[in-house]
């Protein structure tokens, strides 16, 4: 991934950690996330938000699964393919 490169916003910097929070953290490829959520947990609003996503999207670092009205947008990090996502610890 390009993070450290320095090639993305200040908000798409915070919405990338979000998308890794409930993705990596959560053991998911996708997560579904409304822009309620997004705003909520990252203090950005409206725009600034889809800006940054379709930014993330256009670099390659998200992807995006569309919702409806019933459920949210499905957001994901793109990983390389020898990417594992941490195994749950069990005990």
């Amino acid at each position: 991934m390009r993070l450290v490169a320095g090639e993305l916003t200040r908000n798409e910097i915070k919405l990338t950690l979000l998308i890794a929070r409930f993705t990596i953290s959560y053991q998911r490829k996708k997560a579904p996330l409304s822009k309620n959520v997004l705003e909520r947990m990252t203090g950005l609003r409206g725009a600034a938000i889809l800006e940054a996503v379709s930014g993330l999207i256009s670099k390659g670092i998200v992807e995006k699964e569309q919702g409806d009205q019933n459920r949210p947008n499905l957001l994901g990090l793109v990983l390389p393919e020898n990417w594992d996502l941490p195994s749950k610890k069990q005990g």
